[in-house]
């Protein structure tokens, strides 16, 4: 991911998104906004096909910057550092500074809000509720979920060595990250026969997964080290034919 693209993720995540999910607050980091409007919200007034490289995107810019480059000089004297700054999808400032002086920022000219930054970590929780597991158990029947499923766990990952043919035969294939990437494990498991494969973290904050579409026919995914193990744990205490 690019400074660009992070930097957005994080600005997108802390405007719209940490409020409601209580992430955690980054001592000393803060989100200054401006109150002129970015580029992509100006060239889209102005035009239905707007070009963010045209010449009224480049104008504006120009002149967010410049705004900047004002409110930067005035931040500059309050012993803050400015460490980044966007004006493409939102015209904003990425500020360093004390947290006991973080307020006097929202009275300088020119700024619209100022928000502290806060880290989000991306996990796979909502798997269950996403693919109606609990519906397909109910339809199922409490004693008779997982009758018949078998379940491959590779506590040592898939490295870049085939497995034996059909040595996972119609099992699900449970694999720990680490060694290559997610993409040849369940390839692996998938020319081993498993009819899916589940990649869990040796944490519980698993990155995002865009497996190939072209090269992978079963089902894969990724989850959390915490989830993989009560699968784990239920796994070698049950056993059913």
């Amino acid at each position: 991911m690019t400074l660009v693209n992070r930097t957005y993720f994080y600005l997108g995540s802390v405007l719209l998104f940490a409020p409601l999910l209580g992430a955690k607050t980054l001592s000393g980091r803060y989100i200054v906004e401006l109150n002129t409007e970015p580029v992509a919200e100006h060239v889209a007034r102005l035009s239905r096909r707007p070009a963010l490289h045209g010449a009224a995107a480049t104008a504006h810019r120009t002149r967010l910057r410049a705004e900047q480059q004002t409110l930067r000089t005035q931040i500059e004297l309050r012993q803050a550092k400015v460490l980044d700054t966007v004006d493409t999808v939102a015209n904003a400032m990425f500020v360093q500074i004390p947290d006991e002086q973080a307020a006097q920022l929202a009275s300088l000219p020119g700024v619209k809000r100022v928000t502290p930054v806060r880290m989000m970590h991306m996990v796979l929780d909502r798997a269950v509720l996403l693919h109606k597991v609990a519906d397909a158990w109910n339809q199922i029947g409490a004693d008779r979920a997982g009758l018949g499923v078998k379940i491959a766990i590779i506590d040592s990952g898939i490295d870049f060595s085939p497995l034996p043919a059909n040595s996972l035969s119609g099992a699900v294939a449970l694999i720990l990250r680490g060694t290559c990437t997610f993409e040849i494990k369940v390839g692996n498991a998938q020319r081993a026969g498993a009819v899916a494969a589940l990649v869990y973290a040796a944490q519980d904050s698993p990155d995002p997964w865009p497996p190939s579409p072209v090269s992978l026919q079963r089902p894969g995914s990724a989850t959390t080290k915490s989830s993989a193990r009560r699968v784990i744990t239920t796994a070698r205490r049950t056993t059913r034919s």
